[in-house]
């Protein structure tokens, strides 16, 4: 329900005619892939995986040659992504973690949730309550889903909370950060601390601060969760995830078993600049993520145009057309290719 109110209300933005008119063709390119499966799909191999993304690539670039206004601004968030994309990428996303609970009463998987707190022999009967109590079912996977499709405004507004230094506490300072300020490193940063509100606003640039939140906060118009194809799982804290903590269980059990859905990690470990850190709960769906990739990577030049407008646009918002300039997006402008092309591309 909250997709089909954000469609539209977007369809009103653009105009009723033109929107349906954009819609029509991507829904005849999507009729031609034969894509309407309406069931949960799963994938045998990667093989399979591979087929599917290219069907929807098929239609990504079938459209933007009639539309390419519309998959533009689906893709850097001004719109929301077709009501089928939303569609196959929740329904794979809930069949994927309906098979992680089932799963829990065969395997050592330790499910828990919220402030739940579960032991292995309490999961046969968490199972068996979650095939039959669809309310239970229904809440306990919205729970899990931390994170799913937003678009570039809400983005920004993340994106100028943090900049500004006006937000709770994000990511984690890095050694760069601390050594130029003299603040203990690897802590997140807090801006109700003395010495981290002087470091952000006195110490760094408008691009290391950048570069600060890019570690693990996407700018508006490159987060992969403008596509509708990315979910964030389980928690938003790292440490959640390490051995013997809350999540461990369910990111183990997902690094064997999301593919099968064709979901994968696009954010593994590496030792890249300009990239984002390593994402625990950050999972994608491939047959739509990965077309997505290799479309913004063909056309680059198009997608960059769309992203300048867009930042030209916030920028002149926030006040940064001002004698005393800001540039909330200098870095950004600069290297959005490395943050939008820097994925663990072999998982898929």
């Amino acid at each position: 329900m909250r997709h089909l109110i954000f469609i539209l209300f977007f369809a009103s933005v653009l105009g009723p005619q033109s929107n349906a008119t954009a819609q029509n063709t991507f829904d005849r390119a999507w009729t031609a892939a034969d894509l309407d499966e309406g069931a949960c799909l799963q994938f045998v191999d990667r093989n399979a995986v591979e087929a599917r993304t290219a069907r929807w690539l098929a239609v990504i670039e079938a459209t933007w040659e009639a539309e390419p206004e519309f998959v533009s601004n689906w893709m850097v968030g001004i719109t929301p992504p077709p009501p089928q994309v939303l569609a196959e990428t929740e329904r794979q996303k809930d069949c994927m973690l309906r098979s992680l609970v089932f799963d829990s009463e065969k395997t050592s998987v330790v499910l828990d949730w919220g402030d739940q707190r579960n032991s292995l022999s309490a999961m046969p009967a968490i199972s068996d309550r979650f095939d039959r109590d669809q309310r239970f079912q229904s809440n306990l996977l919205q729970w899990w889903t931390r994170s799913s499709w937003r678009g570039s405004k809400e983005q920004s507004w993340i994106w100028h909370r943090k900049f500004t230094f006006n937000c709770n506490s994000f990511n984690r300072v890095s050694d760069h950060a601390a050594g130029r300020c003299r603040i203990e490193g690897g802590r997140t940063w807090n801006p109700g601390l003395p010495g981290h509100i002087s470091c952000w606003r006195n110490t760094l640039s408008d691009d290391e601060r950048q570069q600060e939140i890019l570690v693990a906060s996407a700018a508006p118009g490159i987060s992969r969760h403008h596509w509708g194809s990315d979910y964030d799982l389980f928690s938003l804290n790292p440490r959640n995830f390490l051995e013997g903590q809350a999540f461990n269980d369910e990111w183990t059990w997902m690094r064997t078993n999301a593919i099968q859905h064709g979901f994968f990690q696009p954010y593994q470990p590496h030792e890249k600049q300009n990239a984002y850190m390593e994402e625990r709960w950050h999972w994608s769906y491939a047959p739509v993520g990965q077309a997505l990739t290799r479309f913004a990577s063909r056309h680059q030049d198009e997608l960059g145009v769309a992203l300048t407008a867009q930042w030209d646009d916030f920028e002149s918002r926030w006040g940064s057309k001002r004698l005393s300039e800001r540039h909330f997006f200098s870095h950004v402008r600069e290297h959005w290719r490395d943050y939008m092309f820097t994925i663990e591309t072999n998982n898929p």
